[in-house]
């Protein structure tokens, strides 16, 4: 990830702060501490020039960048869930106050093994055909930009592209 802009809370008012590699150190370890510690993300996307926002419990996460969501087939979010559609996950930590804007893209889960993993004994109270419930899915979100509100500072991180 590249930091592309940073920006800190000074006399009132934000100033961009040129010297970006200040912070990489720093960044890493809230955007870590941030990512790790959260269980709920509230989901937006804009359909019919609405925002339309879902909180959703966080199943799995790797790598600061990948989340997994259980959901229904038939759910509304997942309905929409489109190559081109962007999705804002925001995560908030009540503790240090600290937040964290995620945009990026989702997918239906297809692999068998991951939606195994995040099944929970008490999804069969819901889905009548256990794991193989037509109506089961696992949302699967992978972040290519980042915001960290922190601290009165605020970090705009993108994936570089390979």
């Amino acid at each position: 990830m590249e930091i592309s802009e940073v920006k800190v809370w000074r006399n009132g008012k934000w100033s961009v702060y040129e010297n970006r590699e200040d912070y990489i150190e720093w960044c890493d370890s809230v955007l870590s501490s941030l990512f790790m510690k959260a269980d709920v993300a509230m989901c937006s996307y804009i359909q019919n020039d609405q925002v339309i926002s879902k909180a959703m419990y966080i199943v799995k996460k790797k790598d600061n960048s990948e989340l997994w969501f259980n959901s229904d087939s038939t759910a509304e979010l997942t309905q929409v869930i489109h190559p081109e559609l962007k999705f804002t996950l925001f995560i908030y930590d009540q503790e240090s106050v600290g937040s964290l804007m995620l945009v990026g893209k989702m997918e239906i889960e297809k692999n068998e093994d991951i939606k195994k993993e995040v099944w929970k004994e008490e999804f069969n109270d819901w889905y009548i055909c256990g794991i193989q419930s037509e109506d089961y899915a696992v949302i699967h979100f992978q972040a290519m930009e980042y915001r960290i509100f922190n601290d009165g500072v605020q970090i705009k991180l993108e994936k570089q592209v390979v």
